[in-house]
């Protein structure tokens, strides 16, 4: 196996992104209003979104929120193509690594998906700051606080994906 095909393993591994998505869930309870879990949906867009390099390094070095993001995504200096555009052809590439990271949070209980809702919401929130976590766990919490500020409509309009 090839140094680039090591480096796809790790990054496309169903623990690391079950990791991540932790971090996402923990991120949208704490920041929305009612304390509500994710919606089930909003995994399998956030996937693709942590683990795009150029994605992920505008989430790093961005304040102003995802719209703030989508805005830096689509200015000429930073996007070579349509960045934004692609998430949705990530999402569906992604389908099976998210189920695969959501089959690990509910094994471990680090989650649980309320079957009346579809919502998914964190079991362990003491996970934050602990040393054996992936450097982007923040970056994941960050996303997450971002989801939790607008309505399923602005999301899906901000980054042309379909719920």
């Amino acid at each position: 196996m090839s140094v680039l095909d090591q480096g796809i393993a790790n990054v496309q591994n169903p623990a690391y992104a079950a990791a991540l998505l932790t971090g996402f869930v923990e991120g949208y309870r704490e920041n929305h209003p009612l304390r509500s879990g994710s919606p089930l949906p909003y995994l399998f867009v956030a996937v693709p979104m942590l683990l795009q390099a150029e994605i992920l390094n505008n989430i790093r070095s961005t304040q102003l929120g995802l719209r703030g993001l989508v805005r830096k995504l689509s200015s000429s200096e930073i996007a070579s193509t349509d960045v934004v555009l692609s998430i949705a052809e990530h999402a569906r590439d992604f389908r099976s690594l998210t189920t695969e990271a959501l089959a690990i949070m509910l094994a471990t209980r680090l989650v649980i998906l309320d079957a009346e809702s579809s919502a998914v919401l964190p079991l362990k929130t003491e996970l934050s700051g602990r040393a054996e976590l992936p450097r982007d766990y923040a970056t994941s919490v960050k996303l997450g606080k971002w989801f939790s500020e607008l309505s399923m409509f602005e999301i899906a309009s901000a980054l042309k994906v379909t719920f």
